[in-house]
């Protein structure tokens, strides 16, 4: 008892301090808030500047936070329910998996994102998560290391033979839906900017007659976290196609970003006009 109170006012300290970390970059580093700032005119076109730079410096603590709270919870994975203030969005994916042996979750890059794979696996559930092979090796080792510790099963995207298995086996497939599709992706219309959005999602709950359920880690306050969860699509109620089905989901991450833009990942740039090479395409995700 005495170390878990320790534990947790080490916990709160660094809490603090990330986020005043959080606060002198946004300061010394102003060439960061371009691309939030141009995601954010998309957004919003109609909000104020003060209000776009008020959101962006929040940003700026926040991402400091999850820093420290993915190397906390790293170090001490067993307190990672210490850290969440209200998980009764179980309760939403109970109900799906009594009457499903398979759950698809899609997530987006909110709030403390990867808590949540950590969080639903601490909590007992069987979870597998789809990844796209990232941008930069440092990052991607580092985000691999915790993922393995926390005892998410990974499973490239292209890896199509042990994503069947996968769902064969039962539990969550988790996979985080608000990257670009690729020229393989499903155009969609982003408040008025064409995005390619992933056509994965549907196209495996379409094959294998899968739930979706929409997932969230919305940071709370004091470091605390709260599990949020929508139902989606249901296979069997009815016919929709694939692309309603796309759009459904694009409107749960534009309803989940619009509600707290501030803990959405603003650093990556969402809405630039890309080509792409139809070579790459993936036949799955």
């Amino acid at each position: 008892m005495k170390e878990i109170r320790l534990l947790s006012l080490i916990y709160r300290g660094g809490t603090v301090a990330s986020r005043t970390l959080g606060n002198i970059l946004y300061l010394l580093l102003p060439s960061l808030r371009k691309i939030p700032l141009k995601n954010l005119d998309v957004l919003f076109p109609q909000m104020p500047l003060e209000g776009k730079l008020r959101i962006v410096e929040s940003y700026f603590r926040q991402q400091c936070q999850q820093i420290w709270e993915l190397i906390f919870v790293y170090c001490f994975p067993k307190l990672i329910k210490e850290l969440i203030e209200d998980d009764s969005a179980h309760n939403v994916i109970d109900e799906l998996l009594e009457k499903h042996r398979t759950v698809l979750t899609l997530s987006l890059h909110f709030g403390n994102w990867e808590l949540l794979g950590a969080e639903l696996v601490a909590s007992g559930y069987k979870l597998s998560s789809v990844f796209l092979k990232p941008r930069s090796s440092f990052v991607g080792r580092l985000f691999f290391k915790f993922r393995n510790k926390a005892g998410i099963n990974l499973v490239e995207h292209n890896e199509i033979i042990r994503l069947a298995r996968v769902v064969r086996g039962g539990g969550l497939l988790a996979l985080i839906a608000d990257h670009d599709g690729g020229a393989d992706g499903a155009r969609m219309n982003w408040n008025g900017t064409e995005v390619s959005f992933p056509s994965g999602p549907a196209r495996l709950a379409s094959r294998f007659d899968l739930p979706v359920v929409g997932l969230s880690m919305e940071r709370a306050s004091r470091g605390l976290h709260r599990v949020r969860a929508k139902v989606l699509y249901l296979p069997g109620e009815k016919a929709v196609s694939p692309d309603s089905m796309t759009k459904t989901f694009l409107d749960f991450i534009d309803g989940e970003v619009r509600r707290k833009p501030s803990q959405w990942l603003l650093l990556y740039d969402r809405f630039k006009k890309r080509t792409y090479d139809r070579s790459e395409t993936n036949e799955f995700l």
